[in-house]
Formats: C-alpha cells, sequence, structure tokens
C-alpha cells in the first residue's frame, strides 16, 4: 500500500502538470492566432477602403485636369497629375515642395513608369486604361498577372477601336 501511493502520486502529479501545460499552451496559442486573425482582417479592409479612397482621388483629379471630358489627356498632363497626387498614387507629400525640380521629375518618371500606363496611337493617355494600370499599381499586381493581362488587353483593344474611329470615351458614355 504505502510503497505504492509513493510511486504512483508522483506518477499522477507529473502527469497532470504536463496535461495541464499542453492545455493551457494550446489555448494561448489558439487565442494568439485568432487575435492575429482579426487584426490581418482589420489591416485587409484598411487597405481596400484606402484603395477605393485613392481611386476615387485619381478619378477626381483626372476630372479637374481633363476639361473637355474627352477621357483623355496629354501624357505631359497625365505626369502633372501624378506630380500634384498624394501619396499612394502620386508623389506629392509634405516633403516633396523641399525636393528640386529634377528630384520631383525623376520621382515622377520612376512613378509612371512602374504604372506602365500606355499611351494610345492618337498620342494621349485615355482614362480607362489609366485607371486599370493606376489600380493594378496600387494593388501589386504585376502585368504578368494572367487576369491582369486580359483586362488590359480588353482595354485596350477597346480604347484603340475608339481612337481609331475618331470617336471618344465621351461618345461611348
Amino acid at each position: 500500500g504505502d510503497g505504492a501511493v509513493r510511486i504512483t502520486g508522483p506518477l499522477f502529479f507529473i502527469s497532470f502538470i504536463i496535461l495541464s501545460d499542453f492545455f493551457f499552451f494550446n489555448l494561448l496559442a489558439t487565442i494568439v492566432i485568432d487575435q492575429y486573425d482579426s487584426v490581418e482582417e482589420t489591416a485587409e479592409d484598411f487597405e481596400s477602403i484606402n484603395l477605393a479612397r485613392s481611386l476615387q482621388k485619381f478619378k477626381d483629379a483626372w476630372t479637374e485636369k481633363d476639361t473637355s471630358a474627352i477621357g483623355a489627356m496629354q501624357p505631359s498632363t497625365f505626369v502633372q497629375l501624378i506630380q500634384e497626387l498624394p501619396q499612394p498614387i502620386g508623389i506629392a507629400t509634405a516633403h516633396t515642395a523641399l525636393m528640386t525640380e529634377s528630384q520631383q521629375r525623376r520621382l515622377v518618371n520612376v512613378r509612371v513608369s512602374a504604372m506602365q500606363v500606355p499611351i494610345r496611337s492618337d498620342g494621349l493617355i485615355h482614362f480607362r486604361e489609366a485607371m486599370l494600370h493606376v489600380a493594378r499599381h496600387l494593388m501589386g499586381l504585376g502585368v504578368e498577372d494572367k487576369m491582369v493581362r486580359t483586362l488590359a488587353l480588353q482595354v485596350d483593344a477597346d480604347t484603340e477601336a475608339l481612337v481609331s474611329a475618331g470617336r471618344s470615351l465621351k461618345d461611348e458614355y
């Protein structure tokens, strides 16, 4: 009797401690993972709100620059647009005013090159294509992405058909 209690007592105690530690560590891991998931979802929601807000700012700025409302503008006007828009689309920040003209031009060239906005055969940048490429740039999708490439080719073909027919986006809407 008494010898069996001396052996089984510590065995039960040690096994109880190990099992309860295992249970509480799993509980802790579950809580941490759950919190991480909720923070990640909140960050994704915030990014989508920022994306929509940025695209709306781009659309509003385009409307101001496209005074004739044809849905197209000269590349030099587009460069001005990018220079005046705040980040993440444009380059405007509190520090931009401190930059030299050549530094701003270089920054705009890098941004426009990254967006890969095409210039049509009529020498203009068209809104639909610009919006597509700006959105692609904001979401971090490359032109190599199959869905983006398919959509871009369709938009390019539609816009080129309008241009070659001598019509504008204004006629379409």
